[in-house]
């Protein structure tokens, strides 16, 4: 885009000859695709590990141009491979998936999993990771790992006796409520992403889980 400013005009005197300089200011042409959001939002994302399965579990809403799901699983929560792909479900409401991973043929114990959600112009993003552990063993109140809590992603496990909702609190030294998750979870030994823990400054917090039967908590640290 061409402004004009104005013009200076010029004579050489006797037989005169005129000239004029123009003044003027452009702008260009910005790219702005980059800045715009991932057409999907991640609601929740859980998983559950009983009979030799990790079953994973996740919601979404806002599917506008959303082409699959990719399910990454990694043993040592830096590498991730792809063991699966999930096609998009049709509609823009509420929508759940779920995959099962056997992992009676694979050696390890601890597991990471995300999913990695690809626009049908090929962008994508990650989601936040969550942890399973092999072992199913009952896990008495509440476990968050890691702990101190790094780059805002975490991890809570705990038993729960049969599926429904449970409210996820975290509050800080005060008492002051200053993150609130509500998420599904499912007969056996859950683990469940905490979102939004980038949000925390560093310091000391406690994690409350309520759901029909049982009110549990722990502290963790949030650090740099």
């Amino acid at each position: 885009i061409r402004f004009r400013l104005g013009y200076q005009f010029t004579s050489t005197g006797g037989n005169a000859t005129y000239g004029a300089s123009e003044y003027a200011t452009e702008f260009g042409c910005f790219d702005i695709t980059n800045n715009i959001p991932l057409p999907v939002k991640l609601v929740n994302f859980s998983g559950t590990y009983k009979n030799q399965v990790t079953l994973l579990n996740w919601e979404t809403e806002n599917q506008v141009n959303f082409d699959h799901f990719e399910v990454e699983r990694s043993s040592n929560g830096a590498d991730f491979l792809n063991i699966a792909s999930k096609p998009a479900t049709a509609g823009t409401g509420k929508q759940a998936y779920q995959h099962g991973d056997n992992l009676s043929a694979v050696n390890g114990d601890v597991f990471y999993y995300r999913l990695k959600m690809i626009d049908v112009d090929g962008k994508y993003k990650h989601s936040n990771v969550i942890l399973i552990r092999k072992t199913n063993q009952h896990i008495d109140g509440l476990s968050l790992s890691p702990n101190p809590v790094r780059n805002g992603v975490a991890t809570v496990r705990f038993t729960s006796a049969s599926p429904g909702t449970a409210e996820f609190r975290v509050m800080d030294l005060s008492g002051k409520i200053v993150l609130r998750q509500t998420s599904k979870v499912f007969e056996g030994t859950n683990s469940i992403s905490i979102d939004k823990l980038d949000r925390l400054q560093p310091g000391i917090y406690t994690i409350q889980m309520q759901d029909r039967n049982t009110i549990v908590a722990a502290k963790f640290t949030v650090v740099r």
